[in-house]
């Protein structure tokens, strides 16, 4: 088989993974949280914030440290819908293709 041919093989089992992976993250939320649950943010699948959660406890801080927390909260959150994102993908990879090959064109 030519390296063309298996590019192209390559690419296309890659873009079923990643539509498959889609098609289950669209109902993913994931949260995280910052401030010892101060603040809490919810993200969507496709990395929109859907909740930020913000305690009212938090009104003793001043607004450089609600700033922080709330960046803090809503970074976490992204990490782990990263690692989501990463999870669904290699479980809809096919057993013949090689995990770290699909996890090197990830961000």
């Amino acid at each position: 088989m030519s390296a063309r041919v298996a590019n192209s093989m390559s690419r296309n089992v890659f873009k079923k993974a990643l539509s498959t992976a889609g098609r289950a993250l669209s109902s993913t939320r994931v949260e995280a949280e910052a401030g010892q649950g101060l603040v809490r943010a919810t993200l969507a699948g496709d990395g929109r914030i859907v909740k930020l959660h913000v305690d009212s406890a938090i009104g003793k801080e001043g607004p450089k440290a609600i700033e922080e927390l709330v960046a803090a909260a809503v970074n976490r959150a992204h990490d782990r819908l990263r690692e989501e994102t990463r999870k669904q993908v290699l479980q809809s990879l096919p057993p013949n293709v090689d995990p770290a090959m699909v996890l090197r064109a990830l961000p």
